[in-house]
């Protein structure tokens, strides 16, 4: 189902053929390296990965030269066709694809989310499990790799299952059905220090009530359940957490379906972002949801019942917006959608699904129940339903980012139940269900579209001032047609190769945010995140009075200051105020960081040393 108004406004917003036209990514924010794709990924998955045999893959993230996958499976075949027994935890070489039989952990119940963490090779892992090699670790839990064990010092006990996790620039945010993480109270949602596991003192809102149940407008009654957050992912800009959710309320506002979180501040809260697609006796089928690589939109699968414009259909919403905020399109997948992803060419999506909306599929208000009876959307590979266009797509499709249509990659899983997760990462596409075959190749219960160990998802691109304190920006060919250069939202040239360098001789004092875009012939375009620069900069110095930490700075035309110590917020402080005195560092040595935060949203994080508190 198509919502022209809405989609010509998007398509005009995401075409960006020119520097001119106004960019959809907030300030300061960038694509992160792993989505820069720039291609569809290929319709084969691997065939040399050593195969899981039962249950789902639910979970998985790359974590160094690994690809991490949790589920609810217990059985693996290995290369030479001995069967192992090995639940719900494993990880395998990305470039063999062999199981790494250095890392065999005990796990007792499954996993739901896995998320490469802090340190490299090491993982945070959450889902429904009580102990991890006879350590106690109650739904959440920090593993190293490398050594294979999990990491004493990190504890976050959750009295109930974690379904998602998101770790975006140093902090680490959680979402389930747990009502308790270390014996605080947290309902639904929780920020977790990544070093200690210590649950956030600053972050108390919590997910409320539920709306899994209800009656639609046609009779039809779902009673649903299940774990309530569904995702949350973290703006690339650090400022937004999205929380997308079948419960009531949100830090106890009406918020159906999604929230917007700004935790740019000390203390977080819940913004004006709502929306009413969802009515009051419906049920919000939401399965799984995520954010695009630049921030400005989310993803969410639905399931259930063939309902436009809520129920087996994947909704696309801005993050910006106040009240009534209205979906950027809805398109109509006929069948329960699962798994979705998010690159820069694409929303790959995964379910039960065997048709979807086709390129030249019409634009209407208003959905057509199919009236002869039946399901004109089955898995029988017939017709093409009642719905004009619409295109053969079995369990797997990748929709246009702008539009939500087709985009002509053709490939299949012949699960049961369906595809039931997706992530992309850096070297392609990463695909969890309860089949043996995608696209007819034999390989488990997990898949991997691989763009290959050579793939470069872009050019190296710095930022740096010189002698004459201007801005230097300098990359590598990535084989572009064109470059153009953004500083904090906003373009100021396009270079043409073989020039590999750009001087900015404009960028006034304070800190500047750089993206090098990449325009590829066909118009394919990548974002490359060049860094910050601080043009004519505060320094920022610790001084030691006592038993207090004196923090000081000059001001960089910020509008708001932010103080972290060892990791932790501690105050947020307004210019023309310089100055912050902590008076409950313990004894010991602590680190300071002091986030300048800009217009626009972009953060500036200045290291202002170590002090030894006597």
């Amino acid at each position: 189902m198509r919502l022209r108004p809405i989609i010509v406004a998007v398509a005009v917003l995401l075409a960006l053929v020119a520097p001119a036209l106004v960019d959809s990514t907030p300030a300061g924010a960038s694509l992160p390296p792993d989505v820069h794709q720039g291609n569809l990924v290929p319709e084969n998955p691997r065939t040399d990965f050593e195969q899981i045999l039962d249950g789902r893959v639910l979970a998985a993230d790359r974590v160094g030269d690994r690809i991490v996958v949790g589920g609810d499976f217990t059985q693996i075949r290995l290369a030479d066709g001995t069967v192992i027994t090995q639940p719900y935890l494993a990880a395998f070489d990305i470039d063999t694809g062999a199981l790494d039989q250095s890392f065999l952990p005990t796990v007792d119940k499954k996993v739901l989310a896995i998320e490469a963490a802090d340190v490299p090779g090491t993982f945070f892992v959450g889902g429904k499990f009580n102990t991890i090699d006879g350590v106690t670790r109650r739904k959440l839990a920090k593993i190293d790799l490398g050594t294979g064990t999990v990491d004493p010092g990190w504890i976050a006990q959750a009295d109930g299952p974690v379904k998602t996790m998101d770790f975006e620039g140093g902090r680490l945010f959680v979402g389930g059905d747990f009502t308790d993480i270390n014996g605080s109270s947290r309902s639904r949602l929780a920020e977790l220090d990544p070093t200690s596991g210590a649950v956030d003192p600053n972050f108390t809102i919590g997910v409320t009530g539920e709306r899994d149940s209800g009656t639609r407008a046609d009779g039809f009654f779902w009673g649903g359940g299940g774990i309530i957050v569904r995702s949350v992912r973290v703006t690339p800009d650090g400022s937004k957490l999205v929380v997308m959710h079948r419960g009531d309320l949100v830090g106890g506002l009406t918020r159906w379906g999604a929230a917007v979180i700004d935790i740019s501040t000390t203390t977080p809260s819940v913004t004006d972002w709502q929306t009413d697609l969802w009515p009051a006796t419906d049920f919000v089928g939401i399965v799984e949801g995520e954010l695009s690589p630049d921030g400005s939109y989310f993803v969410v699968s639905n399931y259930i019942g063939n309902y436009p414009l809520i129920h087996d259909v994947v909704i696309a919403f801005p993050v910006a917006g106040g009240a009534g905020v209205q979906p950027l399109w809805v398109t109509q997948m006929f069948d329960s959608v699962y798994g979705v992803s998010i690159s820069d060419a694409a929303v790959y999506v995964g379910g039960h699904f065997c048709w979807t909306e086709g390129p030249n599929t019409p634009v209407s208000p208003t959905y057509v129940p199919n009236p002869t009876g039946g399901n004109q959307y089955s898995c029988q590979r017939q017709g093409g339903g009642v719905w004009p266009d619409t295109v053969f797509r079995d369990q797997l499709a990748a929709l246009d980012p702008a539009t939500g249509l087709d985009l002509g990659w053709i490939t299949s899983s012949n699960s049961f139940n369906g595809v039931r997760f997706l992530r992309v990462i850096d070297r392609g596409l990463i695909v969890g269900h309860d089949g043996d075959r995608i696209n007819g190749f034999q390989v488990g219960r997990m898949g991997f579209m691989d763009l290959g160990p050579g793939f470069d998802p872009g050019p190296s691109c710095t930022s740096s001032l010189d002698a004459n304190g201007n801005v230097v920006i300098n990359w590598d060919d990535d084989g572009a047609n064109h470059f153009s250069i953004r500083r904090d939202g906003s373009w100021l040239a396009t270079v043409d190769p073989p020039t590999l360098t750009y001087t900015d001789t404009t960028a006034t004092t304070g800190s500047h945010s750089y993206i090098l875009r990449s325009i590829f012939s066909g118009g394919v375009k990548v974002d490359t995140d060049c860094g910050t620069v601080a043009v004519g900069a505060p320094p920022c110095g610790l001084t030691l009075v006592g038993s207090d930490v004196v923090v000081t700075w000059t001001d960089d035309g910020a509008n708001h200051f932010s103080i972290r110590r060892d990791g932790s917020w501690l105050a947020t402080v307004d210019p023309p105020t310089l100055t912050y005195t902590d008076t409950t560092a313990t004894t010991g040595s602590h680190s300071y960081i002091l986030r300048s935060i800009f217009s626009g949203g972009v953060k500036v994080d200045t290291d202002c040393g170590t002090v030894n508190v006597p």
